[in-house]
């Protein structure tokens, strides 16, 4: 069990965070609350204690400080961390100083996020790591951004915001209260990667995306097998990208029946030959509806445009256009 202590009069801080601690409760993503106490030292010293869990493998900062890790490590982490602060905002709060010192290693890409003592209700005034990412007040955006660095030192090894040679302090920090000078997009992340960092660093905070759109982006759709690596989902450029899927509306042969149906690239090669194989009915009213029922009208020919040439479309993933 970890405890942190401070005097009875000055432990304001402790005992909001037991607050917030308890009502996030129940997040394996966020370090347990196991309650407080308030003792009398030999000198007649009043000490507030909060018990806390004791999480093992210490935090993130040891294990990315100095050494970059690999993109499937820096995957799981970002998603373990991803769902803790998903919990957080979902809570209306903002946890206001996410940084890898205060992220904790519970298992191998398993994260728990600590030290809630600066944490805020959403719209509080901002300081600290809020001011640093261009916002007004404390809002969830405000956290993405520092996640975003967390994900950067994770790739890199080395913290996303440095002095230049030359710099003094000074000019640091305002360069990062400025919020003109983005933290670099790593280069040693995949391309999809580079993409997710850039989603938390998108200057004005509305633009960011939220901790559960950022669960969904492709970087973090993966999957981990029985050894405990992970391996990555690519994700869909087509409708041929998607996993086999058979419709709950498609004929099933019997228990007994040895007949098999054919696959979709045998009946896609029926049609292109002109097969006359076919289960549908070719009767049809007026209507466009087959006698069985199954033919239906989806647009009829009149309304298409035959003659357009234009085929691009936007990829939402990456803002490209794809011809």
């Amino acid at each position: 069990m970890a405890v942190k202590s401070s005097l009875l009069s000055e432990s304001s801080m402790l005992i909001r965070e037991k607050e917030i601690l308890d009502e996030l409760a129940g997040c394996p993503e966020i370090v347990l609350c196991r309650g407080d106490e308030v003792t009398v030292e030999s000198d007649g010293r009043r000490l507030y204690n909060l018990f806390l869990e004791y999480v093992a493998g210490g935090p993130l900062s040891e294990l990315c400080r100095g050494r970059a890790m690999a993109a499937h490590d820096v995957r799981r982490y970002a998603r373990s961390i991803l769902r803790g602060l998903r919990r957080v905002h979902c809570a209306g709060y903002v946890h206001c100083d996410v940084k890898p010192e205060n992220v904790l290693v519970a298992g191998a890409g398993a994260a728990k996020i600590a030290d809630f003592g600066l944490a805020k209700r959403a719209g509080e005034a901002a300081s600290g790591a809020g001011a640093a990412a261009g916002d007004a007040a404390q809002e969830p955006p405000s956290d993405i951004w520092s996640f975003g660095c967390v994900v950067a030192e994770m790739a890199t090894g080395e913290p996303s915001r440095r002095r230049r040679a030359g710099e003094d302090p000074a000019a640091l920090l305002f360069r990062i209260i400025s919020g003109w000078d983005r933290p670099e997009i790593p280069a040693e992340l995949p391309e999809e990667g580079r993409d997710f960092v850039c989603r938390c660093f998108a200057r004005e905070p509305r633009e960011r995306w939220t901790a559960e759109m950022l669960l969904r982006h492709p970087f973090l759709q993966f999957s981990t097998d029985g050894d405990g690596a992970a391996s990555t989902t690519p994700s869909p450029r087509s409708v041929f990208g998607f996993p086999a899927w058979v419709s709950p509306a498609s004929p099933r042969p019997s228990a007994g029946s040895s007949t098999s149906s054919p696959t979709p690239i045998e009946r896609l090669r029926r049609l292109s030959a002109g097969s006359p194989e076919s289960e549908w009915d070719a009767s049809g009213d007026s209507s466009g509806h087959s006698a069985g029922g199954r033919w239906i009208t989806v647009r009829p020919l009149q309304h298409c445009n035959s003659s357009s040439t234009d085929r691009s479309w936007i990829s939402p993933r990456f803002n490209q256009r794809i011809i």
